[in-house]
């Protein structure tokens, strides 16, 4: 076992310098002043059925958008469509994008374009007006993981 961990991360030592010779520069520090803050209309209730004239109560769900322009080395050329979405925390999202270095790293390297969600009941991201403390049904991997299937990410 031993062994395999000191593979994996000579492995890995090995990649990061094999991207950091080709970007050809020192790579951005992971920030949101590299991005945009957006917010977008999400259902409270993913799963709860309503008669067509009953709306579902929406809210509004936060999430940063990091385009490769506002980060990466213009000359790497690469033409690939590559997305690196982040599902939020347990914390406001701002956190993550400020201290989320791996896909601050890989990003030029793939020429991607990267989302950083918010989870629901974290941050600007409340279903509820008092929190998940008000409406606890509605804080699960379930309704969570509806949200970023549901989510109208901005491009």
């Amino acid at each position: 076992m031993t062994s395999f961990f000191v593979f994996l991360v000579g492995f890995l030592a090995w990649v990061k310098g094999s991207a950091d010779a080709r970007s050809g520069s020192s790579l951005s520090l992971p920030t949101t002043a590299n991005c945009t803050l957006h917010t977008f209309t999400q259902y409270v209730d993913h799963f709860t059925w309503r008669a067509p004239t009953t709306p579902s109560p929406t809210y509004q769900q936060r999430y940063y958008l990091c385009r490769k322009d506002d980060y990466s080395n213009s000359s790497s050329g690469s033409s690939r469509k590559v997305l690196f979405f982040y599902t939020g925390n347990e914390a406001p999202v701002d956190l993550y994008v400020n201290h989320t270095g791996l896909m601050w790293e890989n990003a030029p390297l793939y020429n991607a374009l990267m989302i950083f969600a918010e989870h629901r009941f974290y941050g600007g991201s409340q279903p509820c007006p008092g929190g998940w403390a008000e409406c606890p049904a509605y804080l699960s991997v379930e309704q969570a993981l509806a949200d970023y299937a549901h989510a109208d990410y901005a491009t």
